[in-house]
């Protein structure tokens, strides 16, 4: 799951925080957790993809 994510999916990370991802780096997931707020987040920190309806970044 983690090698097939790209720029604007929704997830959610082990610790429950959803976000989108910004950017993709070698060991890292750059996500968008808040409207103007970015966390980087380990690539092992992602648990799931949330179904499509679910909770999420509110634009």
């Amino acid at each position: 799951m983690i090698n097939s994510l790209k720029k604007g999916d929704k997830v959610v990370t082990v610790g429950g925080i959803y976000g989108e991802v910004a950017e993709i780096k070698d060991d890292c997931f750059i996500l968008k957790v808040a409207k103007d707020t970015e966390m980087s987040f380990a690539k092992n920190a992602i648990a799931s993809v949330p179904s499509a309806g679910g909770e999420g970044v509110k634009k």
